[in-house]
């Protein structure tokens, strides 16, 4: 790690990200590269804490509506919307939907979710594939979606 002095670090940085913000523009190299070598960079300079730049893949949040499987589901697939608008993309544009489930002792499970994905995905499903598992990850996560998009 190389030192800087503080007022010198500041410009450096600014620098960085700017040069950054240059190739991510550019596409020049692929972005994943320019993000990895930035942050290498900050952090080689003394300029980026090693901790600061750790803590960004620890997960402290809560689960959302921990062990209900419709409304996490319900919660899911509105995130998923969320994910896709940048892209001028609905939820009725997935083509392809992979469920993983929390089974249930509920023998009407699969009716329901068919339903709820359906009225999620604007009333018409994509091929589905609904796979119920003993257990998810942890305890209060029930349902694990997966999907493609053709935008």
């Amino acid at each position: 790690m190389i030192e800087i002095s503080s007022d010198i670090g500041a410009w450096v940085s600014i620098a960085i990200v700017i040069a950054m913000f240059v190739l991510f523009i550019t596409e020049v190299f692929p972005t994943e590269v320019v993000a990895i070598a930035g942050v290498a960079l900050m952090l080689a300079l003394g300029l980026l804490p090693y901790d600061m730049a750790l803590s960004v893949f620890s997960n402290t949040g809560k689960r959302m509506l921990p062990g209900e499987l419709l409304p996490q589901t319900r919660f899911t697939m509105s995130y998923v919307e969320d994910l896709l608008r940048p892209f001028n993309c609905k939820t009725s544009d997935i083509k392809l939907l992979v469920c993983y489930f929390q089974k249930s002792n509920d023998e009407n499970i699969i009716d329901k979710m068919l339903e709820l994905l359906r009225n999620c995905c604007g009333g018409v499903l994509p091929p589905l594939t609904l796979v119920p598992v003993p257990h998810m990850q942890t305890p209060d996560s029930t349902v694990e979606i997966w999907g493609v998009v053709q935008s």
